[in-house]
């Protein structure tokens, strides 16, 4: 993936269509952000090059597993989120391709598909985990609609605490890419302009197949690591 000297990029993407779009009037309530804000679908994918575009192949539904040294808050536990029911390949193709993902190998990839909202009376809080990293080799985050919003401000930070390397809202219709083993990012809330506002977007992660965060071993592994921990 071709990425600045400082680890991350920024890439234009089609449109969402209406169908798309749709797709996220009937995302359920995630219970494990602490508030009414997020909802939330998720599904993971082998990807592939072929036919001249990047082939998504759904793999078996499984729970969102991350460990507690990236996610301080849901960390160690299987949380079972209902799939994604869209199919996207035309967006994750174009960003793979502007981005310069390597064709020779396949990938392991994880879409979390969200809404945020906000109201006078509903933070509208993305990342109830705060600054962090997701585990993964490269973060990729999708932005397809800011409906009368302010906010969401991205921040990349260094490991080593020197200032910000991005803060930088990322509009509609683009996409950033991040090297997840070289920072932290995080997102302020969004403020509703009126009454109502939200935030669709997709939070993904990729990994080379072979080093993939799939599977019963990968979940058992980080589910023991929770257990040690809370045993010391």
């Amino acid at each position: 993936m071709r990425l600045s000297q400082d680890g991350f990029r920024i890439v234009d993407i089609p449109p969402a269509n209406q169908i798309l779009l749709d797709s996220f009037e009937n995302l359920p309530l995630d219970e494990f952000c602490g508030g009414k804000q997020r909802f939330h679908r998720f599904s993971q994918y082998k990807v592939s090059f072929s036919d001249d575009r990047w082939q998504l192949e759904p793999l078996p539904h499984r729970p969102l597993v991350q460990g507690t040294q990236y996610n301080n808050r849901s960390g160690g536990l299987k949380r079972d989120i209902p799939p994604v029911q869209v199919d996207c390949s035309k967006w994750v193709d174009a960003a793979f391709k502007s981005l310069e993902l390597d064709t020779g190998r396949s990938w392991h990839f994880d879409i979390n598909q969200y809404r945020v909202i906000s109201t006078p009376d509903i933070k509208g809080i993305s990342v109830p985990e705060g600054a962090h990293q997701d585990g993964h080799h490269y973060v990729l985050i999708f932005v397809f609609r800011r409906h009368a919003i302010t906010g969401s401000v991205l921040s990349l930070l260094p490991l080593n605490g020197e200032p910000p390397l991005l803060q930088q809202v990322i509009e509609e219709n683009q996409v950033i890419a991040l090297d997840d083993t070289r920072m932290k990012h995080d997102a302020s809330p969004i403020q509703p302009i009126s009454e109502y506002g939200y935030r669709d977007y997709f939070g993904t992660a990729l990994n080379p197949w072979e080093e993939r965060r799939y599977g019963e071993a990968f979940e058992s592994q980080t589910l023991a690591a929770r257990t040690l921990e809370l045993s010391e």
